[in-house]
This record gives C-alpha cells, sequence and structure tokens, in this order.
C-alpha cells in the first residue's frame, strides 16, 4: 500500500446546488424547456455537479490531484436549483477511489465515477493528435452531416484569469480560493461549452451525460492555454443521440496539460411533459 494511500481518508463536500446556467442557450437549463422534456424543473449543468464532486476528490487525493489526477464520472440523474447535496470521495482502493454526488432529500445519485493519480502508464498524448485550427468566420447549424465531417474544432486561446476562476466557485456556490493557485480541472472542462458555440449552432436541448478528465501538468492561474477538440463520434441508445467530444488544453511549451472526453445527448428521444 502507497503512503498515498496510507494517508488518505474518505473526503465529504456538502453543497447546495446552483443552475448556473439558466442563461443558457441550452433551455435544458430554464424550467420550461425542461418541463417539456419531462424533467420537473431546469437542471443543473453537468459541469456544476463536476465541480462539487472534484471538491470531494481533491479532499482525498491533496494537491497532486492537479498535477497527475484523473476521474470518470457519469451523470446518473438530475440535480434541481436549490438541492442539497453531498459529494464523497474514498476510501482508496488499488488506488482507485469510488465518487459520488447524491441529492440528500432523497438519497439519489446524481453523479457516480472513480478518480485516481496517474502513474506513467497513462502518459499524455502527443499534442499533434490535438493540432491548432483556425475557428469559423460564423459557426455552422449543428447536423449529424456537420459533426461527422467538421474534423478538428476551431480552437479557443483562454488565458485563465484568478478573477474569471474566482468568480466561476463563486457562481457554484463554492469558496473562490478553494483551489489555491491551481486551476480546478472543472473551469477547464467547461470550455467544451465555449468551443462547440464558438464552431456550431445548435437550438435542440443537450444533456452532459459522462466525463473522462486526466490531468498531465499542473495548471496555473494566468497561464495561457489553447483550448483544442473534435467530433469522435455519434452514436444511439435507447432513442437518443449522443455525441462524443474529445478534447485537449496545449500550454506555450505545446505540452497538453489536460485532457477530457466529453459525452452528452445532442437529441433526446421523447418524453411526456412534466405535470
Amino acid at each position: 500500500m502507497s503512503d498515498t494511500e496510507v494517508a488518505a481518508r474518505p473526503a465529504e463536500h456538502r453543497i447546495v446546488a446552483r443552475n448556473s446556467a439558466a442563461a443558457s442557450p441550452n433551455v435544458i437549463h430554464a424550467d420550461e424547456g425542461a418541463q417539456t422534456m419531462g424533467f420537473k424543473a431546469a437542471l443543473v449543468p453537468g459541469n456544476a455537479l463536476y465541480c462539487y464532486v472534484e471538491g470531494a476528490i481533491r479532499g482525498l487525493l491533496g494537491p497532486d490531484w492537479t498535477e497527475r489526477g484523473a476521474a470518470h464520472v457519469r451523470f446518473t440523474a438530475p440535480a434541481y436549483d436549490g438541492d442539497q447535496l453531498t459529494a464523497t470521495a474514498g476510501p482508496l482502493r488499488d488506488g482507485v477511489t469510488e465518487v459520488e454526488l447524491v441529492r440528500d432529500e432523497n438519497g439519489q445519485v446524481a453523479v457516480s465515477g472513480t478518480a485516481w493519480l496517474r502513474g506513467d502508464e497513462e502518459p499524455a498524448p502527443p499534442a499533434s493528435a490535438f493540432p491548432a485550427a483556425r475557428l469559423p468566420s460564423s459557426p455552422a447549424p449543428f447536423s449529424e452531416a456537420w459533426a461527422l465531417d467538421s474534423g478538428e474544432l476551431g480552437s479557443l486561446d483562454v488565458t485563465l484569469a484568478a478573477a474569471d476562476v474566482a468568480a466561476y466557485l463563486a457562481g457554484m456556490g463554492e469558496q473562490p480560493d478553494a483551489f489555491g493557485a491551481d486551476v480546478p480541472s472543472a473551469f477547464l472542462a467547461r470550455m467544451y461549452a465555449r468551443i462547440m458555440a464558438a464552431n456550431t449552432v445548435r437550438t435542440d436541448p443537450s444533456i452532459h451525460t459522462s466525463s473522462r478528465i486526466s490531468h498531465f501538468r499542473r495548471v496555473e492561474l494566468g497561464e495561457p492555454i489553447s483550448v483544442r477538440g473534435h467530433i469522435d463520434h455519434l452514436y444511439g441508445r435507447r432513442g437518443n443521440r449522443y455525441y462524443v467530444l474529445d478534447m485537449a488544453y496545449v500550454n506555450e511549451q505545446d505540452e497538453i496539460v489536460m485532457t477530457q472526453r466529453h459525452i452528452a445527448i445532442y437529441r433526446l428521444r421523447k418524453r411526456a411533459p412534466a405535470a
């Protein structure tokens, strides 16, 4: 058993859910749009739920999390604005922790997954696997043909300003300095919405279903990053249609600091409207 496993104890993080995407063009985050799709109210975005889980993961794995941590989380049930939530991580078993985010009112699991600290057996992919690409002059309407033929999405150049990270965490109901000088992967992961919006126009509601995150370098406040990605494939399941977006975050030294596999439903099966 490693020193990390001996030292790490189960971590718990309690939070009140906030719908941080109420102003989003994705109508699943508005009451009327969500109710049309059969939910009782606007859905709290998956990125916010991951942010809450990350608080517990970092509490267990410590500052090494933002240097070489990895996680795979699945969004298994909706959470709503104002829900009391509890995120747990631990204990470590063979270097891996089970993570959950539970709605306290009924014990429903909103997020489940695993997290661990990477070893040398999980190296970063080469930056050449995610080449920089020019943004389109105007985003194209989203379609299956566009998704399958688009190749590399246009890249975003962002600087991870301390004020932006603090505002993001505060907007989630977290302490604005919760990660110190490190940048939480949840802040980076939410760039999926920005890169998609810069490349395509979507009018149908979409739902985030899972994320696979891997850190390869610590990312610090003020660091410039190139955000890159491509649609890997589309698939269908139980009447829903999904896209798989692979992303990489590349620093000025042309090193990948984090990767993300983002899976979302882009066309939901028809449901009965909520009563």
